[in-house]
């Protein structure tokens, strides 16, 4: 098995040693292009973290890269550059700057970035920047969104073109799309609000169904038990309220 592993490590630089080609340079870092690495966990690994890996990447516990292009397998991972690639984790994925493509963890996925493809992941999927494609897990939260999500707690910080199903649905920037939840907050919305409390806290134009439905400025309808409108003609009423 020794024998046998050695192996397989001379193959992997002997495969670098004819792929290593000039990648790009930060920070006074070359980074070359290297088309497999395999880690125990970091330093443990083969090629070192200053690394593009243009293939296929394997970690038994912990793996360090910067550019990430092909399959990434493992149980926790962190790309210090851009990631294009399928990502199945055992724990987690981390990125410092974008991805594009798919990453499944077992409990979540960062990206200081941008993301765009799909998340999954039991516990979360952050992104500091936005997101573009579908978002499943527990809690999401995001810069900008663009697309569908579910989970326990939404929560999008930038400006949102979405579907989105959760118990809690928090959007503090500008709206447009479908939410649907046991409870949907908005700053500024455009769209279908669904849940058993829909609150908008400054510019409406939408329609909110629910028990308790309420809006600053409005321009749409009501259907609740109770619903506030507070720039509207009557600013509460029951059943049915409407503002235009």
């Amino acid at each position: 098995m020794k024998k046998f592993s050695l192996a397989v490590l001379a193959c992997v630089a002997a495969c670098g040693a004819f792929a290593q080609t000039f990648s790009k340079t930060d920070d006074d870092i070359v980074h070359y292009n290297w088309p497999i690495s395999l880690s125990i966990a970091y330093p443990l690994q083969i090629p070192d973290c200053t690394y593009n890996i243009n293939g296929l990447a394997l970690d038994v516990i912990y793996g360090e890269r910067h550019d990430m292009n092909g399959l990434d397998l493992g149980l926790v991972s962190l790309n210090t550059g851009n990631v294009k690639a399928l990502q199945i984790k055992g724990l987690a994925s981390c990125t410092d700057f974008s991805v594009y493509g798919c990453q499944i963890s077992g409990l979540a996925n960062v990206v200081l970035g941008n993301a765009y493809g799909l998340q999954l992941s039991s516990l979360a999927n952050y992104n500091r920047g936005e997101f573009a494609g579908a978002q499943i897990a527990a809690a999401n939260c995001n810069g900008a969104f663009y697309g569908f999500q579910t989970g326990v707690f939404n929560y999008n910080k930038g400006a949102c073109r979405a579907l989105q199903f959760g118990l809690v649905n928090s959007d503090v920037n500008d709206y447009r799309g479908w939410s649907l939840g046991v409870l949907n907050y908005a700053v500024r919305y455009r769209g279908v609000q669904i849940g058993a409390i829909n609150a908008i806290a400054e510019t409406g134009r939408a329609v909110q169904i629910g028990a308790i439905n309420s809006a600053s400025n409005f321009s749409g309808v009501q259907f609740g038990l109770f619903n506030i409108i507070e720039n509207g003609a009557l600013p509460i009423m029951v059943v049915l309220n409407a503002s235009f």
